[in-house]
């Protein structure tokens, strides 16, 4: 199948977009879209539609890869990067924040349609590919429920780090998530009406506080649920995800995948260099910092 569906339209129908036979290799799935967008197959006024019932049966005869796993993640804390590694090896399918799952996600679509759409995303390209990984959106923390009700077996990763060098990367440049209305505040136990009166700096350390309590909650019920914790080097990070899902990889390729650490996750042609830390700690990020204390002594 040379197209892949790529965005949900609001009457329930999938956009889809032809990629030929084009790698993804983008830090974001939104960049690989955009390059794929620019294909002269993509350049003609009539859309390629399909409902939701084909999409399920065109999935049902495409050969997939099975998720190795779902990685969660607090943002800013070395996801990106452990999905270009990951990428490193051409056997791993790395679907890193697909704007698609998102809109599933927010339209409470049912398992069948969002394993569907991980299926013909990562269908099978050279015929050699073993694993898809699927790195999710930090805020789908909150979309625990849905995605373990889709995926009933598969690991669940959650990446975390310290609040304070996440709090000062958004502080350089924010997300999405870090700026308040933004996203929906119910979805983090809020009021819509309260958190646009926050300062954003306060809205953040306290995003950072559910995001916490939310793993310490996962980790506790589900006992497929893994917490990895940001380390400045690769390798034993990576050890650590391939261990809990089985994989043992060529000590080739984990070479290889280690390289790639050593360099920027957004901009693979610059070298990664730690971010300043801050000079002092706000006293708001403190039930943050007192959260993730609770996940480091676990």
């Amino acid at each position: 199948m040379s197209h892949i569906p790529y965005q949900l339209l609001p009457d329930g129908y999938f956009r889809w977009l032809y990629k030929g036979d084009q790698p993804y290799h983008k830090p974001f799935f939104e960049d690989d879209i955009r390059r794929f967008r620019s294909l002269p197959e993509n350049r003609h006024p009539y859309q390629s539609l399909s409902s939701p019932e084909s999409l399920i049966e065109w999935a049902s005869q495409i050969e997939a890869p099975p998720p190795a796993a779902l990685i969660f993640h607090v943002s800013r804390c070395g996801s990106t990067l452990l999905g270009q590694a990951l990428a490193e090896d051409e056997q791993q399918i790395v679907l890193p924040e697909v704007p698609l799952l998102d809109e599933l996600l927010r339209a409470n679509a049912g398992p069948l349609l969002f394993t569907s759409v991980i299926s013909l995303l990562s269908k099978k390209r050279t015929g050699h590919e073993t694993h898809s990984w699927i790195k999710l959106d930090s805020w789908h923390l909150f979309y625990y429920e849905q995605l373990r009700a889709a995926f009933p077996q598969v690991p669940f990763i959650l990446l975390c780090r310290e609040p304070a060098p996440v709090f000062a990367s958004h502080r350089r440049q924010r997300g999405i998530q870090a700026v308040p209305g933004m996203l929906p505040a119910a979805l983090f136990g809020w009021q819509q009406e309260e958190v646009m009166h926050w300062q954003q700096d306060l809205y953040l350390a306290r995003l950072l506080e559910k995001y916490y309590r939310q793993i310490h909650h996962i980790l506790q019920k589900d006992a497929h649920s893994t917490l990895l914790h940001y380390q400045p080097s690769l390798r034993p990070m990576l050890e650590q995800l391939f261990s809990c899902c089985g994989i043992t990889p060529t000590d080739i390729l984990l070479e290889k995948m280690v390289a790639r650490g050593a360099k920027n996750a957004k901009h693979p042609h610059e070298l990664f260099r730690e971010a300043p830390v801050l000079e002092k700690i706000p006293e708001y990020l403190a039930p943050a910092e007192a959260a993730y204390l609770q996940l480091r002594i676990k």
